[in-house]
């Protein structure tokens, strides 16, 4: 994994992470998703706990996902981009935000399992601050739309990204969960 010999001076530089390890059963349809990323050699996300104005966060929902069902933003780091690189990238392309990475929370390696298959992901995720208000996505192929939410919303959406069933938003909302617990203890 090419995000591997990075780790070592963002901890240096952003702080050492809570480093869970959780388990996702994926339907098919998710598992056939993550193949996807497996076959471009991607077996990680970076993702963004976004905080602006106000102490509200930055939420995105992709094309394809349930009425009202929002999560943080986030993205793959291509061969040879650096992690924070690849985490400002997204923070852009996701929601048109000009962030700054202020502490790197969490690391979570995730066991994806299909029926008895098993494939091992990694979500670095970092809490950022924009000084931003409006937000713009500039990748409107995967992003449907954004909004800003407070810290009882966020809640409100970890269960509401639960309820869907669905074994990659179940995991955003631990991940969510985990992150808002991550920021505000470490």
């Amino acid at each position: 994994m090419h995000t591997l010999p990075q780790l070592s001076s963002i901890r240096a530089h952003y702080g050492y992470p809570y480093h869970p390890w959780m388990n996702q059963e994926f339907s098919e349809p998710g598992w056939r998703l993550v193949q996807k990323s497996v076959r471009k050699n991607r077996f990680h996300d970076v993702t963004l706990l976004i905080e602006g104005m106000g102490g509200r966060f930055a939420l995105m929902a992709k094309h394809g996902y349930p009425p009202g069902v929002f999560r943080s933003p986030s993205g793959g780091v291509h061969p040879g981009e650096d992690i924070v690189a690849g985490g400002l990238r997204e923070a852009h392309e996701e929601t048109g935000l000009h962030i700054e990475l202020k502490k790197f929370i969490a690391h979570i390696t995730l066991d994806i399992t299909f029926e008895k298959q098993l494939i091992t992901w990694n979500s670095y995720i970092f809490h950022a601050t924009t000084q931003d208000v409006h937000l713009k996505p500039t990748d409107h192929k995967e992003v449907k739309e954004n909004l800003w939410a407070t810290q009882t919303q966020m809640y409100r959406m970890v269960e509401r990204l639960k309820d869907t069933g669905v074994g990659g938003l179940i995991y955003r909302g631990n991940l969510t969960e985990l992150s808002m617990w991550a920021s505000r203890t470490r």
